[in-house]
């Protein structure tokens, strides 16, 4: 038998050296395939499926307007430069958001296969502008055009718009188009920026983040945030936890994204946790944030506008829709301020503590706040209300809401208890108001207004009605009492385009002297106060050339009555005693009604010391010609009331008494007196006038100066003027103006159309006795504005009243307030008035004559 073959055992190193040339195989197979990917794939090829990508995710346009290329290293990155994100129309700019750089890591194995998966991205000075537009809609909410759809390749096109031939080979991977999907596992953003603008046109509010890190904890997990971010030098750290950016982008998914961050530093501690059904859409919220801050540096500008930092916070808000279609609401609240100022609201106001509780929708809502002001002391303020859900914007409560509102500052106290259909649009109010004012000065300091110097004031009554541009209000049984006056009525205000007014008032007493010097301080607030006391000064204007003197006396500028065609009104007034200027009126009444621009006090009437007065007064501003009608019977006005009318601290006492009926037509003042018809009748006895009033009205005339000092008044014994207008000229029917040592009777017309005179005059100057004296007769001529004045030697002429007569008043008075020729329509014809018997040894006298005609 031959001897058996020995078997060789196999050499280690040939399994050694298999080893490594299978390694080098892959190793090299890998290099290869990964330069390969570099070199051959072109991602600017692409721009247009990511940019269509981004379009149909979030229904904005994303513009990568930089290069696109891909970088060495392990893995390799993918660099994108200049990227936009646009903005929905109407806002103030057009990106939303632009990014100078942004880097993505690439897995390397879904490359080899042709996938481009975006692990790592960091983004470079990010530049962010939340705004609303003007319906109020954030431009952070995206929203799909329309339902998701697989984004096919464009075809790329040239710069001309046409279509180019297809890429080349050298583009593809293994003869597929190259697939992306997004996969990032963390998110780096540095020196970026956030800017807010709370409304449209307001400042941009910016919020700088020098470094943001966002990291998955594990493949599709939640993203762990950390970094810091800055607002007016102040740096607060972030942390927290949100959802991964695959459910954030996947509309279709039914989990909520989880959100949970928060801000702190010593000062502030702020955080947000919830979830958000569709993140993108905003929809589907269940948020809460709760915040405790101590110091508001930096934070201030985040606050609503005009509401001031507190010394320190503390809230708790709840935000939520229910339903991933509604619209997100305030769900729950519970706030806790302290010691704050409302300097730009009320700046006499420092509030100690506020606090607000409405935990639930249905919770009832409760807020008390407390405060101390000056010139009040310590004041408080609570509101009760049913229930959060009903007073929230857009709800609509089955039933009326009940809410009671109380302010009691110092010893003044405001009450308001009602319901309220629908607070939110303020309609349906059906409540009682009362407000008692001790101090209306003091409390007009806690406001910020200067108010009269009134007290004890009070005012009760019933309000209904809606506070909407299309609704009304109604004030039923209202109580205005004050030291001065009382006052009851009721009153109807509808709002509107055109708005209308009708009120019943009644008084049985009215101190209008007194309430008239209580209310002569100014109102406003005090710097509205200063400004008017000290205007600023503007620099002097170039010198115009001086305008051309008006020919008229009586005004020429139109007008302007605009007012009484914005609104329509009826008010009925009465008032059982009115005191003004020194003198007591009675059972005064009337009714005033302003409708499609025309103004009308008919009746209106009185009772005055000297009898029974009554009138009615009327202008219609649309009317093509603009008529005017007044007529007045008042036999003893008092002169005090109308010396003010005539200058600055004129003085007058006694009484007037005027019987008028004119009307005439024209929208300058010019006009109606050259159209007036009708007649004017003035009657005075024994009456003092302000000595610079006599001065001024004989330099006028250019009648001879008599010897009278300017200070101290003068005794007018009597004063008669009867004038009968026919188409603006009137005929001078009596004219007597005795002032014991001047006496003046006249007669002629006066032409207020052309302003031209035509009259005779015949003064005397007294010598002695009554009736003895130096008469200078005299004719005027010429107009208003250049009167001449001449000698009047000879005969002929008008007819004066009184002319020759020892007591020309006597004649001239029962002339001048007699019954016109004209009767008002409205007004019982006046009776004729006849003449006082003379008593037995003498002729009546002229105050016998007067208190005859005013029976």
């Amino acid at each position: 038998m031959p001897p058996r073959r020995r078997r060789r055992p196999f050499p280690i190193y040939r399994v050694v050296r298999a080893t490594v040339a299978t390694g080098l195989v892959v190793v090299l197979v890998v290099v290869l395939a990964y330069c390969a990917a570099i070199l051959l794939i072109d991602p600017n090829s692409y721009k247009s499926q990511i940019e269509a990508a981004v379009k149909q995710a979030t229904g904005r346009t994303l513009a990568l307007r930089g290069p696109l290329h891909l970088a060495f290293g392990l893995p390799p990155w993918l660099v994108a430069e200049d990227v936009t994100l646009s903005n929905p129309g109407g806002l103030s700019r057009q990106e939303m958001a632009t990014l100078e750089r942004a880097e993505a890591r690439i897995a390397v194995l879904p490359l080899l296969a042709g996938n481009i998966n975006l692990t790592d991205l960091t983004l470079v000075h990010p530049d962010v502008l939340l705004e609303r537009d003007v319906n109020g809609r954030g431009n952070w909410l995206l929203s799909a055009p329309g339902p998701s759809l697989s984004v096919a390749p464009a075809a790329p096109v040239d710069q001309s718009g046409g279509q180019v031939a297809p890429p080349p080979v050298s583009q593809l991977a293994m003869g597929q188009p190259i697939r992306s999907r997004v996969a990032v596992q963390s998110i780096h953003i540095e020196q970026g920026r956030v800017g807010w603008r709370p409304q449209p046109g307001a400042a941009v509010i910016e919020l700088a983040i020098p470094r943001i890190d966002a990291d998955a904890s594990g493949p599709g997990g939640t993203m762990l945030l950390s970094g810091t971010v800055a607002s007016a030098d102040r740096s607060l750290r972030l942390s927290g936890e949100i959802g991964s950016l695959d459910r954030l982008f996947d509309r279709s998914a039914q989990v909520p994204w989880p959100v949970q961050v928060a801000l702190r530093d010593p000062g502030a501690q702020l955080s947000v946790g919830g979830s958000i059904a569709q993140p993108l859409r905003g929809r589907g919220l269940a948020l809460t944030l709760d915040a405790t801050v101590t110091d508001f540096a930096g934070l201030v500008p985040f606050l609503p506008p005009d509401v001031p930092a507190p010394h320190d916070a503390t809230v708790s808000m709840h935000w939520g829709d229910g339903k991933p279609e509604s619209d997100a609401s305030l769900m729950g609240i519970t706030l806790h301020l302290d010691a704050m100022k409302l300097s730009s609201l009320l700046p006499d106001l420092e509030i100690s503590h506020a606090d607000i509780a409405a935990p639930g929708l249905d919770r009832p809502v409760h807020a008390d706040i407390e405060g101390t002001s000056p010139g009040i002391g310590t004041l408080r303020l609570v509101v009760n209300a049913a229930s959060l859900g009903a007073i929230l914007p857009g709800a609509h409560p089955a039933d009326p809401v009940p809410i009671d509102v109380t302010l009691d500052a110092g010893r003044a106290l405001i009450s308001a208890k009602g319901t309220v259909a629908d607070p939110t649009a303020l309609t349906g109010l059906d409540g009682d108001v009362f407000v008692r004012l001790p101090d209306v000065a003091a409390f007009g300091a806690l406001v910020g207004r200067k108010l009269p110097q009134l007290s004890q004031v009070a005012f009760e009554g019933h309000v209904f009605g809606d506070l909407i541009p299309a609704g009304g209000i109604g004030l039923r049984k209202a109580t205005l009492t004050l030291p001065e006056a009382e006052l009851t009525g009721d009153a109807d205000i509808r709002f509107g385009l055109r708005p209308y007014l009708h009120a019943s008032v009644a008084s049985q007493r009215i101190d209008l002297d007194s309430l008239l010097a209580d209310l002569g301080g100014a109102w406003g607030t005090p710097e509205q106060t200063a400004a008017a006391a000290s205007p600023p000064r503007l620099p002097e204007p170039a010198a115009a050339p001086p305008a051309e003197p008006s020919r008229w006396v009586i005004p020429d500028s139109p007008i302007n009555l605009a007012a009484l065609d914005r609104m329509d009104a009826e008010v009925e007034f009465r008032f059982d005693q009115l005191q003004v200027g020194g003198a007591a009126y009675t059972q005064i009444s009337g009714l005033v009604q302003m409708r499609d621009g025309k103004l009308a006090i008919d009746p209106f009437g009185g009772v005055m010391a000297g009898g029974a007065a009554e009138g009615r007064f009327s202008v219609d501003s649309r009317a093509p010609d603009m008529p005017v009608l007044l007529y007045l019977r008042a036999p003893s006005v008092q002169l005090a009331n109308l010396a003010p009318l005539l200058g600055d601290h004129m003085q007058a006492t006694g009484t007037l008494g005027i019987d008028a009926d004119l009307h005439g037509a024209g929208h300058t003042l010019h006009a109606i007196a050259g159209s007036l018809d009708g007649h004017l009748g003035i009657g005075s006895v024994d009456s003092e006038l302000d000595n610079r009033l006599l001065l001024g009205l004989l330099k006028l005339a250019r009648l001879p100066e008599v010897p009278l000092s300017a200070a101290g008044t003068t005794k007018l014994r009597c004063l008669a003027v009867r004038l009968e207008a026919t188409k603006g000229v009137a005929t001078v029917g009596a004219l007597v103006v005795d002032l014991q040592r001047l006496a003046v009777v006249g007669g002629g017309t006066l032409d207020f159309g052309q302003e031209q005179l035509a009259l005779q005059l015949r003064p005397m100057i007294r010598l002695g006795g009554a009736a003895g004296g130096v008469v200078l007769p005299v004719k005027v001529g010429g107009s208003f504005l250049d009167p001449k004045v001449a000698s009047d030697a000879g005969k002929g002429g008008p007819p004066i009243t009184g002319a020759g007569v020892a007591d020309p008043c006597v004649p001239a008075l029962a002339i001048a307030y007699g019954p016109g020729p004209v009767k008002p329509k409205p007004v019982e014809p006046v009776a004729p008035v006849v003449a006082a018997k003379p008593e037995a040894g003498g002729a009546p006298s002229a105050m016998d004559v007067l208190k005859e005609l005013i029976k």
